[in-house]
């Protein structure tokens, strides 16, 4: 009798085991990509390319965060050197798919954007002009969720390349 009771306690013991870990990969599945927050562009650690003859923001934030529909809506505000504001918000899939535009910058004929989730706090976005990948960027979370660098290559409209990198400082989770 006694070898009866213990093949049901490792029998119910092996049942355990697998409902925990399959609880565990539900739970984590479930949890909000490390992107999520609101971010502030460090200007000064940032480098901007001269090729674009990008002027670098005066001050710029992006909030990211989940919406209704298993979507993430970004927005950024900001003010530019000259004093003028800039407002941008977009959605995407949060398992990565076409950027929607909901407002802001009028954008050049042509312009789409995908996001692509590489892992939670890795995300690449890929910026096609009339159907030719123009831009990379690639999106990284610091292991501490602090610190968030996006890595820029891509070509301006005139063709010739450029590469910048963004970094971000974590606001509010």
């Amino acid at each position: 009798m006694p070898t009866i009771a213990l093949h049901m306690s490792n029998n119910m013991l092996k049942q355990t085991i697998v409902f925990a870990v399959l609880l565990a990969a539900t739970v984590q599945s479930q949890a909000a990509d490390p992107i999520i927050g609101t971010w502030k562009l460090k200007v000064a650690a940032s480098t901007f390319s001269t090729a674009m003859q990008a002027v670098p923001p005066k001050e710029l934030t992006e909030v990211t965060r989940e919406i209704e529909g298993g979507r993430i809506e970004l927005a950024q505000h900001g003010i530019q050197k000259d004093g003028a504001s800039v407002t941008f918000r977009a959605t995407f899939p949060k398992q990565g798919g076409a950027v929607t535009i909901m407002e802001g910058e009028e954008l050049e004929g042509g312009m789409i954007f995908i996001e692509t989730l590489l892992s939670p706090g890795q995300w690449v976005v890929t910026s096609l002009r009339n159907g030719k990948q123009v831009i990379v960027r690639h999106k990284v979370i610091s292991a501490d969720g602090k610190t968030r660098r996006d890595s820029v290559h891509g070509t301006d409209e005139h063709g010739r390349p450029f590469d910048q990198v963004e970094v971000y400082e974590r606001i509010q989770p």
